[in-house]
């Protein structure tokens, strides 16, 4: 129903792999080219118009792959028979195609199909020459492609000004510039007319690399300059089937464009001192080759003198290879003018491969590339949606069981350091603290103040002696009390400094000077009224026994309390 096949065909040769090899896209081409045979070879024989001009347009396809530089020798020769069998099913009679098709219709596909095989076959011609130093080229494809142009150069020719024309055709189309006719939009032949060519049905980001027949400007005239300047070197090729097949094709243009061989072989050429006109149509070897070969054809000689008939032209090239090298420069020159383009897009199919590869990588990483379609971007925004939230559920659920999980082992671990430290946490009692335990409070404070009272003479000794390094305090640390913004509010007696850290306790004698001015290990400490005091605290405990012990637990060991005692020398009393 529309001009689909082209398109959908060239994606298919576009789509393998970005990191494919050049062996593997071979493998998958022939494989493409091969169903493209059958698919073309079945709709010429039973398809509606519409199918048989998507036959052109898939022809088309392989010009524009093999103008790009793919396909080898093998591919490079099924590509030219498609084109071929397309051409020929169009134009011969008693064939399905041109019984099917009407006459306006069969005149526009016959002028693409014979466009885009006439490119196949100058390509095809390019491919078999050599292409580098190392590459020696391939005379098999090079003759194979001779044979099918001299077997069709009758249909290789035929032009839109040649099959076009009347009142019926003037009516439904428009000529442009080249003469080509175009079929306007809301006509019926313009589905046919842009089902027969890629480069009409193509998208607009695509560029296909041959040239349209609209674009083309005399075609035949064209076909012929540029063959002519490929002739040149297969007539003097060193395989002799090549040169007759050459000298073949050359008698078929000889035969059905005179006139343009003869402005191609008649030229003039700049001398050492003037201009002189080679003829090398009526005064040469061309003109007598063709002679030869319709006398030939009359009397239907059989192959060893079929041979012999081209052995004179042979002998007259070899010498006149001056003029012939001259003419054929001028024809080159031409060829390079003309708007039929005959050199690939790459040197080898690795290196039309590499560019195809390049080109996929800058639309995979260009910013449009990602919003094609509308619904690929609303699947692709469900999709992110979808993976982020669930991340976010994941990450909440790790954080969670992360935070319990450290919790839980600082809970073990600070239970585990208080079992290993005995009945007194690490830092010495905690809220659990035993009151009756060796190193409390209330005992300390309470064994101090008696061993004052029992010395007897207070207010002449002014130390106090206090027995047992278990009770002395020469050590303090910070209570975990804690009040605003985490102030500690209390000091408590350090009794594990000495074993913590592996120091003598006799040997410590470090002085501890605080903002008070404390001092420890002092030998004098003057302040009466400091040691009054402590005897006053020590009566009022003798006198009321029942508080004492709740006295002492109320006291908190402060550096106030400690400056009135006036700790300077624990003696032993025993």
């Amino acid at each position: 129903n529309g001009p689909f096949a082209a398109p959908l065909v060239s994606a298919l040769f576009r789509s393998f792999p970005i990191h494919a090899s050049p062996d593997q896209v071979e493998a998958f081409h022939l494989v493409l080219i091969e169903h493209c045979r059958t698919v073309v070879e079945d709709a010429l024989q039973r398809g509606e118009p519409i199918a048989i001009a998507n036959c052109i347009g898939v022809s088309s396809v392989l010009l524009d792959r093999l103008m790009a530089g793919f396909f080898t020798s093998e591919p490079v020769f099924e590509a030219v028979h498609i084109a071929m069998l397309t051409l020929n099913s169009l134009t011969a009679s008693g064939t399905y195609a041109s019984r099917t098709l009407a006459n306006v219709d069969q005149n526009l596909l016959v002028a693409d199909s014979a466009h885009v095989a006439r490119l196949t076959c100058l390509t095809a011609l390019q491919r078999s020459r050599p292409m580098g130093a190392n590459d020696t080229g391939d005379d098999d494809l090079k003759l194979a492609v001779l044979t099918k142009m001299g077997e069709r150069m009758r249909q290789l020719l035929l032009v839109p000004s040649n099959l076009l024309g009347g009142g019926q055709v003037s009516q439904v189309t428009m000529r442009n510039k080249g003469g080509y006719p175009t079929p306007p939009p809301n006509s019926r032949f313009f589905p046919l007319w842009q089902s027969a060519s890629l480069s009409r049905c193509c998208p607009p980001s695509f560029q296909c690399t041959y040239p349209d027949l609209t674009s083309v400007d005399e075609p035949d005239r064209a076909f012929v300059v540029a063959l002519m300047a490929d002739i040149h070197s297969m007539l003097i090729d060193k395989r002799r089937d090549i040169r007759e097949e050459a000298v073949v094709v050359v008698v078929s243009l000889l035969q059905r464009r005179r006139g343009i061989m003869s402005e191609l072989l008649i030229t003039d050429i700049r001398g050492e001192h003037r201009m002189e006109t080679v003829d090398l149509m009526n005064r040469g070897g061309f003109g007598a080759l063709l002679v030869a070969h319709e006398a030939t054809t009359i009397t239907e000689k059989d192959s060893s003198e079929h041979a012999h008939k081209y052995a004179s032209f042979f002998e007259w090239l070899e010498r006149n290879q001056g003029q012939v090298a001259a003419v054929f420069h001028g024809i080159h020159v031409q060829a390079s003018r003309v708007a039929i383009p005959t050199n690939v897009g790459a040197a080898t199919p690795e290196e039309a491969i590499e560019n195809e590869q390049k080109v996929m990588l800058l639309k995979l990483t260009s910013q449009d590339s990602s919003d094609r379609t509308i619904l690929g971007g609303l699947e692709r925004a469900a999709l992110a949606q979808r993976s982020h939230g669930a991340t976010a559920e994941s990450h909440a659920l790790w954080k969670r069981q992360g935070f319990d999980d450290l919790s839980s082992g600082a809970m073990q671990w600070k239970f585990l350091l208080r079992q290993l430290k005995g009945s007194c946490t690490i830092w010495e009692g905690g809220s659990s603290l035993n009151e009756t335990s060796l190193f409390a409070k209330s005992r300390l404070i309470s064994s101090l103040l008696r061993k004052r009272k029992d010395t007897g003479d207070s207010k002449e000794d002014k130390s106090i002696s206090i027995s047992g390094s278990n009770e002395s305090v020469k050590r303090w640390k910070l209570d975990l009390t804690e009040g605003y913004e985490r102030q500690r509010r209390r000091m408590l007696p350090n009794y594990e400094f000495h074993g913590l850290y592996n120091i003598d306790e006799n040997a410590d004698n470090v002085e501890y000077v605080d903002e008070v001015g404390l001092k420890a290990n002092q030998e004098e400490v003057a302040g009466d009224e400091s040691n009054e005091g402590a005897v006053e605290s020590n009566d009022e405990v003798k006198q009321h026994p029942v508080d004492s012990r709740s006295s002492a637990l109320d006291m908190e060991v402060t550096a106030d309390l400690l400056k009135k005692m006036k700790l300077e020398k624990i003696v032993d009393d025993e």
